[in-house]
């Protein structure tokens, strides 16, 4: 697309159109959908007046300069608001304010409902046309949803609400300002005329739903889950929610693979479905000489050829016509399915393996789409040997049928593909199996032709992950030395490098080093006057250059700063790789993280753009839009001096009652990785990235540091793995943020087999990997610890994220007494420190380091310079020599929440604001930031966790003033923190310094 400056108009037209095009209608009866040009409008539910534009935590908490809701937006439109009705919620809300919650995590899921009387709603009936019933949930980090009332279900005041407008109204629509889907058995009970799912659609949400409802655009949104009828239908969610382990008993049958495997009379909406204001008709046909016998033998790479024979690998390649039968403009998602052989290893009846989007097309016009569906999707993982071929990607013996449609349940047969002998498509190696005996689902077959549920023992670990570690030691050198040619980068992605000198795909690299892996080779050589731009103009290699750090420069290396670090753009979540003076001496930059997926998140107050939310986007099924959004978004970025985006989430709707998945796009992870593909590709053309998220299985909220997930290798293979896979392979990711979890008897960070045997020698990945904040990891069979940093990087965990500071080892970890007593060796932290350093020569703050400013780097500093934010009101201070103390009764510390001081000193010079304050009523990882500006300038921000209880005294130091007159702001981006005390003294006159200097110069003359 090429943007060469920020366009905020434009980026909100681009929202605006993911918001509506994201939007799902479910049901229209009667054609009650578009509303009529001056449609008169009775707007019901409170969520009118509290528009979710996203969910809560590092996932939704983005300073906007507006956010449209859907009543703002419909107040500017042509249709007509009833506002007796609207006086009755207005007055009601005085007594009944918006419930923030107490601090981090503590916002309810939804907000209490005016009562209503059959009265109200007749007289509104009365006087107009059509009744739109807004229902609204958020969501969020640490907290899960629940199959409860105010959460997964309807509130009695809901289901009233419902009762009354429904019966009222001949024409009544409901709009779902939800995170992810609900229950949904309420349709049948009240029978609205029409609903959609408008999820959290951002600062421009309210905007792209009336977009939908005036026609100005047919809703083409698509369902990325299967909605059930109740939620035991869902066969994880016995399984889910456990203080400490969910076995995932539900295997690769998650979702639609499950519904339409066992029970498909239990959906309601099946996966892929959407309703349009038009009709479309589809003619599909499997090409001719597509596949049939024909599938490769090798492994084929995404879009390249086999790497054993060398030869293009075969493919399915479909050909849909789409044409308009309707009478009004639309787009359409066509989706393909494959119907895959029982063999041996049982198969689901469908499985998502392509989908493709129309252009806008006007009634009657047609579309001609293709779709190319490589091998490698339709393998299915043999982690049993069950088809004869233990640990490889396989292609079972029998018929392949290829089904194409709107929907799963409504695609038909287009070709089909018959192959006489299984075929191995790639042959891996064990990794990551689980420990703990399960019995994992598997279909058997009735005598009807369906499928019943059975249970087989999932295939348990037989290889020791810590001795394939102990054996590889000695082969690291080359993923030490590895590529640090910025021109390996991959083409439009930004990554930093084509994995040369990487692992094969059994781990193991070419050459060899000694087998402690820490021997001469790897010894300290001090400073040899290398810098880090002598390793980018070939001077030196990687390995030379880091064989100049000491162990302690290694082991800062690794761990990152924050929240909200000063070395880096203020507010934001990390900073990580130049973090001592010591290691910027080196040329080292250091790089800048932010939340989140559904936007830019700095806590220091500074403006962003909300984005819609992972739902939403999944729900486009449109490739090129995201990454239309996603270019906006990189501009956005490089404004901020960020460089990578701690985003996209992309972990699977496992179960709905994940207060997650609003970050995450599907329950299928096909779609995930396509669409996460797509936005990392948009980010690197500006040379920024996203940080895909949380490696893996982060599949509830409660409990999230400790739960484990119990799961087969080949769930994890085809499922929970596979839209990470994607993201690295087709989307050139490069940058990978692990769970908190255990998985399989490893906590993520210190998961070797995941991090380096499959991420890296399996799959090519030549990029970072970083914790999630202040995660843990242990040794096998112990508890993990955050201050396990050696485990970490023995597993190829390259960040620990955070630490207050690196040099000081404020969080105590335990790298240097590990590396001391031979737990991990200094190899293994001088590859890590390998992996970042070829980061960092990919970024903005590299090129910054150096001084590259480029014109675009010009331009986008002069639009932040625009977009300071005033001060408002003030609080004048008058200011003596001698100090004074602040009212902190003058102090709001809600979320959100800023006062700014006008301080009137009668002395210029640096003053100390000494400011006591804790944290009260929060859990543990609640995080409480306070950034304190003055005259516009950030001077630091104070950042507390839920641990931080006891009074504790920040000191700041403000700068003098040309005038006698400063402004000081604070600015608290999250509720929770309390200010016993604000004092403010003189520390430093200049006064008497000019005197002094007036003496001097009038005793000289």
């Amino acid at each position: 697309m090429g943007h060469d400056t920020f366009d905020i108009k434009q980026y909100a037209r681009t929202a605006r159109a993911v918001a509506a095009e994201g939007t799902v209608m479910l049901r229209n009866e009667g054609g009650v959908l578009p509303l009529s040009e001056g449609e008169r409008i009775a707007l019901f539910g409170r969520g009118q007046f509290n528009y979710y534009k996203s969910g809560t935590g590092s996932g939704g908490m983005v300073n906007t300069s507006y956010v449209t809701g859907i009543r703002e937006a419909l107040e500017g439109s042509s249709f007509v608001l009833n506002e007796k009705l609207a006086a009755a919620y207005r007055e009601w809300l005085k007594e009944n304010p918006f419930d923030a919650g107490a601090g981090w995590a503590g916002e309810p899921w939804f907000q209490k409902e005016m009562p209503l009387t059959g009265e109200l709603v007749q007289e509104a009936a009365e006087e107009s046309d059509t009744a739109v019933i807004i229902i609204a949930r958020t969501a969020g980090e640490d907290q899960d949803n629940k199959a409860e009332a105010g959460s997964y279900l309807l509130t009695a005041d809901e289901e009233d609400m419902l009762r009354l407008v429904c019966g009222a109204f001949r024409r009544t629509v409901v709009l779902l300002n939800v995170g992810n889907i609900i229950d949904m058995k309420w349709v049948e009970r009240y029978r609205p005329s029409a609903v959609l799912y408008v999820w959290q659609g951002g600062q421009e949400g309210g905007n792209g739903v009336l977009d939908v409802l005036s026609g100005a655009v047919s809703p083409s949104g698509k369902l990325t889950d299967t909605i059930a009828g109740d939620i035991a239908d869902y066969p994880s969610t016995g399984n889910h929610g456990d203080e400490k382990r969910n076995l995932y008993q539900e295997d690769i049958y998650v979702g639609y693979r499950y519904f339409e495997t066992f029970a498909r009379d239990k959906v309601l909406y099946p996966f892929g479905f959407g309703l349009s204001y038009t009709t479309f008709s589809l003619e599909a046909r499997m090409e001719e000489g597509s596949a049939p016998g024909g599938f490769c033998s090798g492994s084929p790479a995404a879009g390249q050829g086999c790497r054993e024979c060398g030869t293009a690998a075969a493919q399915v390649r479909l050909r849909v016509k789409v044409t308009n039968t309707g009478a009004a403009a639309g787009k359409e998602v066509v989706q393909a399915y494959c119907q895959a052989p029982q063999g041996a290893l049982g198969k689901p009846a469908r499985s998502l393996c392509g989908f493709a989007k129309t252009k806008e097309l006007a009634p009657g016009e047609s579309q001609v789409l293709e779709i190319a569906i490589p091998a490698q999707v339709l393998a299915s993982y043999d982690d049993s040997g069950a088809a004869g071929h233990k640990s490889s990607w396989v292609l079972e013996a029998g018929e392949y049928v290829f089904y194409v449609g709107t929907d799963v349940r409504s695609a038909s047969a287009a070709g089909k593909a018959n192959i006489e002998d299984t075929i191995v498509i790639e042959s891996l190696e064990e990794a990551c199996a689980p420990v703990t005996a399960f019995q994992r689902m598997k279909p058997q077959a009735c005598a009807d032709g369906s499928f019943q549920v059975a249970y087989e023992a999932a295939p348990l670990r037989t290889v020791d992950s810590g001795q394939r570690r102990a054996d590889r030691l000695a082969q690291i050198h080359q993923a030490i030395a590895g590529s640090a040619d910025p021109s390996d980068a991959v083409e439009g992605s930004g990554a930093p490098g084509t994995g040369k000198g990487q692992p094969d795909a059994s781990g193991r690299t070419e050459d060899s080093v000694s087998a402690a892996g820490g021997g001469e080779r790897f010894a300290c050589t001090g400073d040899r006057g290398y810098r880090l731009s002598d390793v980018e103009a070939g001077k030196v290699s990687m390995e030379d250059f880091l064989a100049q750090l000491s162990d302690e420069d290694l082991a800062c290396m690794v761990r990152g700063e924050g929240m909200c670090s000063p070395k880096v753009t203020a507010g934001t979540a990390g900073a990580f790789g130049g973090v001592t003076e010591r290691l910027q001496a080196f040329g080292i930059p250091i790089a800048c993280c932010a939340d989140g997926p559904s936007g830019i998140r700095m806590d220091c107050g500074s403006i962003a753009f909300a984005m819609p939310n992972g739902a939403c986007l999944g729900a486009t099924f449109n490739e090129a839009l995201s990454e239309e959004l996603f270019e906006w978004e990189a501009l956005e970025l490089r404004k901020n001096k960020i460089d990578t985006l701690l985003g996209p989430g992309i972990n699977l709707h496992r179960n709905p009652l994940n207060g997650r998945n609003f970050e995450y796009f599907s329950e299928d992870p096909f779609v995930t990785g396509k669409m996460a593909a797509a936005q990392l590709r948009a980010m690197g053309r500006y040379y920024v990235t996203g940080t895909i998220k949380h490696f893996a299985c982060n599949s509830q909220e409660f409990n999230r540091h400790t739960v484990e997930a119990v799961v087969s290798e080949r769930a994890l293979r085809e499922l929970y793995l596979k839209g990470f896979e994607i993201a690295v392979k087709e989307g050139g990711a490069y940058s990978v943020m692990t769970s908190y979890n255990p998985i399989n008897g490893f906590w993520s960070a210190a998961n070797y087999d995941m991090l380096t045997t499959i991420l890296r020698g399996q799959w090519g990945y030549t990029g970072i990997v970083m914790t999630d904040w202040w995660a843990k990891a242990n040794d096998e069979g112990k508890s993990g610890r955050t201050e396990n940093v050696a485990a970490m990087v023995r597993a190829q965990n390259d960040l620990f994220m955070v630490t207050a500071n690196a040099a000081e080892n404020s969080q105590k970890d335990n790298s240097m007494e590990s590396l001391k007593a031979g737990r991990v060796t200094r190899a293994e932290y001088l590859r890590s420190a390998a992996n970042i350093c070829r980061y960092l020569l990919t970024t903005p703050a590299y090129q910054r380091m150096e001084g590259r400013e480029s014109e675009l780097d010009r331009e986008l500093a002069a639009v932040a310079a625009q977009e300071m934010e005033s001060f408002g009101e003030l609080v004048r201070i008058p200011v003596e020599a001698a100090g004074c103390s602040l009212p902190v009764e003058e102090i709001p510390t809600g979320k959100g929440s800023s006062v700014t001081f006008e301080l009137n000193v009668k002395e210029r010079g640096f003053y100390r604001l000494e400011l006591t304050c804790r944290v009260a009523g929060q859990g543990s990882l609640a995080q409480v930031p306070l950034t304190l500006s003055q005259d516009k300038q950030i001077l630091k921000t104070i950042s507390l966790t839920g641990e931080d209880t006891e009074w504790r005294t920040e000191e700041i130091v403000l700068n003098p003033s040309f005038h006698n007159t400063t402004f000081l702001k604070l600015y608290f981006g999250q509720g929770g923190m309390e200010i016993r005390k604000a004092k403010l003294a003189l520390k430093e006159s200049l006064e008497e310094k000019f005197r002094a200097v007036r003496a001097s110069q009038e005793e000289s003359e």
